[in-house]
């Protein structure tokens, strides 16, 4: 995943040294970063955290396991005043009462 369009790397998720396996997630953030809001559905509460920090946006985690719901669209741009509210279950918990 790539934040931003510039020509260059500022940095990146995760850190340089890290052992990747097959299908990790790698987040590079560019010099051109342009605030849009990426889609957090079914990101592990760890990446969610690390891609909001590599962002530089405010944010407030709800639950814990994966993400199922945003309060802010894809794409979106956000402002300094945005809070990013992520809603976060585990994969296999029923989302409905008996």
């Amino acid at each position: 995943m790539v934040l931003g369009d510039g020509d260059k790397i500022i940095n990146q998720y995760p850190l340089e040294g890290n052992v990747l396996n097959e299908g990790d997630l790698v987040v590079l953030l560019t010099n051109n970063y342009d605030k849009k809001m990426i889609d957090f559905t079914g990101l592990s509460y760890k990446d969610a955290l690390n891609i909001l920090k590599l962002m530089g946006v405010k944010y407030h985690i709800e639950g814990n396991g994966y993400v199922y719901e945003q309060n802010i669209l894809s794409d979106s741009v956000i402002d300094d005043n945005s809070i990013v509210e992520l809603k976060l279950m585990h994969k296999f918990e029923n989302t409905y009462e008996e």
